[in-house]
């Protein structure tokens, strides 16, 4: 799963889940009285209105926050391994080709031919 597809989802579920829980308060707030069949009322209970939207929009903001930590953990690992594989890479480079010399100073691979590292230091 990309860090993108992570970062996109978890947009959209909370405005997803924004309208959803103003569609559950509204909907799951209303009480059907009926006095006859023909004639259906409805009365709006305040009470569980409110519960459940913010019981809906807690879930969602809870969701979210899952969502957003996993594309920040999934970014962090990527500078991780985009670091250390950069650092290994250079460490790894083989010391025994003899058409190159180490600088001492910076640790710099040169070809034989350079008597002076980009660092300033001197060839011996």
């Amino acid at each position: 799963m990309s860090k993108e597809f992570v970062k996109i989802l978890a947009y959209l579920e909370l405005v997803l889940g924004t309208i959803g829980s103003f569609f559950l308060a509204y909907s799951g707030g209303r009480v059907v009285k009926v006095t006859y069949l023909p004639n259906i009322s409805y009365q709006r209970d305040w009470g569980t209105t409110i519960a459940i939207f913010l019981a809906a929009i807690f879930s969602t903001l809870i969701l979210y926050t899952l969502l957003r930590s996993q594309y920040e953990i999934i970014d962090n690992q990527e500078n991780l391994y985009y670091t250390m594989n950069k650092k290994l890479t250079y460490l790894s480079d083989d010391l025994s080709d003899e058409d190159k010399w180490r600088c001492p100073k910076c640790n710099k691979k040169n070809p034989t031919y350079v008597g002076t590292c980009g660092c300033g230091y001197a060839k011996q």
